[in-house]
């Protein structure tokens, strides 16, 4: 489940046909892109690790904080920022102290204490190569019925298999007074841990935030005023995976594969016009500041961008149905509603259309958004100069988002050019 501190624990392996990982310090195999999932995996999350893996990468690696596991009370890792345990229950500690999400990292040992602690592991990561191959390291064999598969991703010479504890959904079950079926991992965002699973006739999503976040009465108290578009509020409660909240799952599917920024603009504009039309009585207020505004106080959604928008059709082009060009059927997460200036919302959807690729969907949104709502903005490029600010020491970890609606090409490196780029650009 997690940590006693509340921290996500995932076993993260890649496992050939016939269950082996290791052969001895060695990766038996060659699959280009393997390794580089691992790294996308793990990125900023807390390495669990036996000493003998340490020793076969011989470095921290980047990016992460690496606890080794190790009964041996004179080993030293030989290189600052590692650091040691000597039993699970010492490591989970450190973890907590470290406060980032868990990975379990290897070798077959630590896996199998991992996944046989009680309530420890919430799920495996397991990146499958379809190889029988020699090898002396096993990982320990999956028991399917208790790790039910909620995301299968094919990539060319192998297949990233995600498989949540049983428990969840049984608690979901619970909480909705019946089982569920057909779980599947949505991707798109990273504040919560989503899943889409049918009951009966109905289809549902359950989103699960950390320990302690106010997301869920936060958003459940904004979709009891039913805003333009949002999911029907089902059920909420804790668990010991976070506070989850379960909405009605909406039609409509990540921004087109084939629409450019500019003919994403006008419908993300006339989207949020009919937000902010919406009464934001009774929420709280924001405390962002940029000056000027235009003295508009409105129902903000707090992450107006177009993966928080769910769309219909492809979108390809000429012949492909949608002569209007492509159109928002849903928003989704609500839980940074309050009540504040317009100017928000339309600096954080104009950055996500620059980091999509587009300066002039950046001012088609705007001149869309101004003919939509009836009014005109403050300064506009304070307030993009505000959003850049804040976004600019995050915006790397932000591909994961990306990827997450189906642009794997907008890695780290090319978020930060263009958001740097748009920011000088601003003054």
């Amino acid at each position: 489940m997690t940590t006693p501190g509340g921290l996500a624990v995932t076993c993260v392996a890649a496992v050939a046909r016939n269950g082996v990982i290791g052969d001895g310090p060695d990766i038996p195999w060659k699959v280009p892109g393997e390794q580089a999932e691992f790294k996308r995996r793990t990125l900023g999350t807390t390495l669990l690790m036996g000493r003998a893996t340490y020793a076969s990468i011989g470095r921290p690696l980047p990016g992460r904080t690496t606890v080794v596991l190790t009964r041996d009370a004179s080993w030293s890792p030989g290189h600052d920022g590692v650091h040691v345990a000597r039993d699970l229950d010492a490591a989970v500690a450190i973890a907590d102290e470290l406060g980032r999400p868990v990975s379990v990292a290897g070798g077959a040992q630590v896996y199998a204490a991992a996944l046989a602690a009680p309530g420890l592991v919430d799920a495996q990561v397991l990146t499958e190569i379809p190889l029988e191959v020699e090898g002396d390291v096993r990982y320990p064999a999956v028991d399917a019925a208790g790790w039910p598969v909620v995301d299968r991703d094919e990539r060319e010479g192998f297949t990233v298999v995600v498989r949540w504890r049983g428990a969840r959904l049984e608690a979901l079950a619970a909480l909705l007074g019946g089982p569920v079926a057909g779980p599947v991992l949505l991707h798109g965002g990273t504040h919560a841990t989503t899943l889409a699973v049918r009951q009966g006739d109905r289809d549902l999503v359950a989103r699960w935030f950390p320990p302690g976040d106010p997301a869920v009465e936060r958003e459940r108290a904004m979709l009891a005023s039913a805003p333009p578009l949002a999911p029907g509020h089902v059920a909420d409660g804790a668990t010991p995976w976070g506070p989850v909240l379960v909405t009605t799952r909406l039609a409509g599917g990540p921004p087109p594969s084939g629409a450019a920024p500019e003919d994403l603009a006008p419908a993300m504009a006339e989207t949020l016009a009919a937000v902010h039309a919406h009464d934001a009585a009774g929420l709280r207020a924001s405390t962002a500041t940029a000056t000027p505004t235009s003295g508009r106080t409105v129902l903000v959604h707090g992450d107006f961008w177009s993966g928080n928008l769910l769309w219909d059709g492809p979108g390809d082009g000429p012949g492909d149905g949608l002569e209007d060009g492509p159109r928002v059927v849903g928003v989704v997460d609500w839980t940074g509603a309050c009540r504040g200036p317009a100017e928000l919302d339309v600096a954080w959807a104009r950055q996500d259309l620059v980091l999509l690729g587009s300066v002039e969907a950046a001012r088609i949104f705007l001149e869309a958004y101004e003919r939509a709502s009836g009014s005109r903005l403050g300064d506009v490029a304070a307030w993009d100069r505000w959003a850049a600010e804040r976004a600019a020491p995050h915006v790397a970890g932000w591909a994961a988002n990306y990827a997450g609606i189906g642009r794997p090409d907008l890695v780290g490196g090319v978020l930060v050019e263009r958001l740097e780029r748009f920011a000088a650009a601003l003054g």
